[in-house]
């Protein structure tokens, strides 16, 4: 019989017990309704995501500071067991530090600190909050049946909001009143974020139907990627069409590993295939109510595209099926050049890039070299906001260089000054609200300072994982997520919208997931 633990022991317990269930809570809530929840269409999502993550996370750190003076009481008793942060904490330091520092050498400081000056931003102190989730995650979370539930149960909810209005159907009349209802598909609002939305929230149940057990969680894993892959193609931005394909790529390296792996992750790639040729069916018999795409979602929806890749795939079953794994061996013998090869590729192609782009003009007009200039309409006119940015930041004060100006700093184009009438002018009237790049982003907002602290924080998790992925199978899934959310990055902002949720992923995957060894 358990010895009952006496009333001191519970006490100095407290604060541990009502750390961990108050996170347990707080993951669920955030990962079931932050997403879904908005009270008034479409016209009111920011300040609902706002104020949502704001009362929501201000009871949680209520719930965390119990265990926080416990351990700065430690710490002050026992000076002996302090211990050297971890790289992820270190980073998580140097972020906050951008971020105060930020908003302290604004000009606007105040308002950026309790307000947003547009959906593809975030406030200071909704930043705050974030790194303040991903330590308290970090420490406390676990991810468990029902957090892994939750997750799919949230984001199945926006990929069916997302679906549904794509085909013209106004699911539970969110669009009313919206005259750009092809861009605003969700109760996050417009595409570009569904598309960040679904490349942090898909690839780690792409992992998961790999390495799941059980039939049934392997059905609900393969609805659910269906389902993803639909909204990532409805969504109509190349961004998400991209990084899912890097993604499918990535996961096919994680899963020549193992033969049950290679041969779901077969499955994984016909559930894609089944994706893309739903969507072909569907505007074969219903043009007039889908939305049109164009771009490269345009060419992926081609009937030849399709054909080619669907007897690419069954070439490739076929062979593992019928050969007795003979293609994933072929290919696995192969793997341990593919980094080399990759990075390699990589290499070549950034130097390229940048090459061509210094000597601009001097390239020939019918040289295929032009195709890496990148112009004003790059990126659906991408390319004119990154060479503005990235003149802006050469020109601007060493002070702004280390520490930003500021979160938000790139509303109606004030940091532009002069050239803000011009951009809005070619853009007819549209505002870039930020560079379209999390990277350039963070170096305007932040600086050096917090550019350190939050790329830091996502490559150190991602170099862990790439290191243990083959002895835990978590981190091959953060590998995975970390990389898809890196790629989409290069082309979208980060936000209130979807924040939250990479702060607490980043915690899981920091924390529980790093100490877990059992398969998921």
């Amino acid at each position: 019989m358990k010895k009952m633990k006496s009333g001191a022991d519970t006490e100095k317990h407290f604060p541990q017990w009502l750390g961990e269930k108050g996170t347990y809570v707080y993951v669920l809530v955030m990962l079931v309704f932050f997403a879904l929840f908005y009270t008034n269409k479409m016209f009111n999502v920011v300040d609902d995501k706002r104020r949502f993550f704001q009362y929501a996370t201000i009871v949680y750190a209520c719930m965390l500071l119990p265990a926080a003076v416990q351990d700065l009481y430690g710490l002050m008793k026992k000076p002996s067991s302090r211990k050297m942060p971890g790289a992820d904490t270190v980073c998580m330091l140097l972020l906050l530090g951008g971020v105060l520092l930020s908003t302290l050498l604004s000009a606007d400081g105040r308002r950026i600190f309790w307000e947003m000056p547009t959906a593809r931003s975030i406030s200071g102190l909704c930043f705050i909050g974030c790194i303040l989730v991903c330590y308290g995650v970090r420490r406390f979370g676990v991810f468990d049946g029902p957090v892994l539930w939750g997750w799919i149960a949230g984001s199945a909810g926006i990929y069916l909001f997302g679906i549904l209005c794509s085909c013209g159907i106004n699911f539970m009349h969110i669009q009313d009143g919206v005259e750009a209802k092809f861009y605003f598909l969700s109760p996050l609002g417009g595409c570009n974020i569904n598309a960040t939305y679904v490349c942090l929230m898909l690839p780690f149940l792409m992992v998961m139907f790999l390495v799941c057990e059980g039939l049934f969680s392997q059905i609900i894993c393969g609805l659910y990627l269906y389902m993803g892959f639909l909204f990532t193609l409805f969504i109509k931005t190349e961004s998400s069409a991209v990084s899912m394909i890097f993604g499918l790529l990535l996961l096919g390296y994680f899963a020549l590993e193992k033969r049950e792996w290679f041969a779901r992750y077969i499955r994984a790639v016909g559930i894609y295939l089944g994706a893309k040729i739903t969507i072909y069916i569907l505007l074969r018999l219903f043009a007039d109510h889908l939305y049109a795409f164009d771009g490269i979602d345009l060419i992926l929806l081609d009937g030849g595209v399709i054909l080619g890749e669907a007897a690419v795939w069954l070439l490739a079953a076929g062979l593992q099926y019928r050969k007795r794994d003979i293609f994933r061996g072929a290919v696995f013998r192969m793997r341990k050049y593919l980094p080399g090869a990759a990075a390699a590729l990589a290499c070549v192609f950034v130097i390229s890039l940048v090459t061509v782009n210094l000597m601009g003009n001097v390239i020939p007009e019918n040289s295929p070299w032009r195709h890496l200039l990148i112009t004003d309409a790059t990126f659906s006119s991408r390319g004119l906001i990154w060479k503005k940015t990235g003149e802006l930041l050469w020109e601007e004060p060493l002070v702004n260089k280390l520490f930003g100006n500021g979160l938000g700093s790139l509303y109606d184009c004030m940091y532009f000054g002069e050239d803000g009438q011009a951009l809005l002018d070619y853009m007819g009237g549209r505002a870039f609200y930020d560079p379209h790049n999390e990277y350039l982003q963070c170096l305007v907002d932040m600086g050096l300072l917090g550019f350190a602290g939050y790329i830091g924080l996502l490559v150190t998790t991602l170099v862990r994982a790439l290191r243990r992925w083959k002895e835990n199978d978590w981190q091959m899934a953060v590998a995975l997520t970390v990389s898809v959310y890196m790629v989409q990055a290069l082309v979208n902002a980060y936000s209130i919208m979807h924040m939250p949720l990479l702060f607490i992923f980043l915690g899981f995957a920091n924390g529980f997931m790093l100490r877990e060894k059992a398969s998921p």
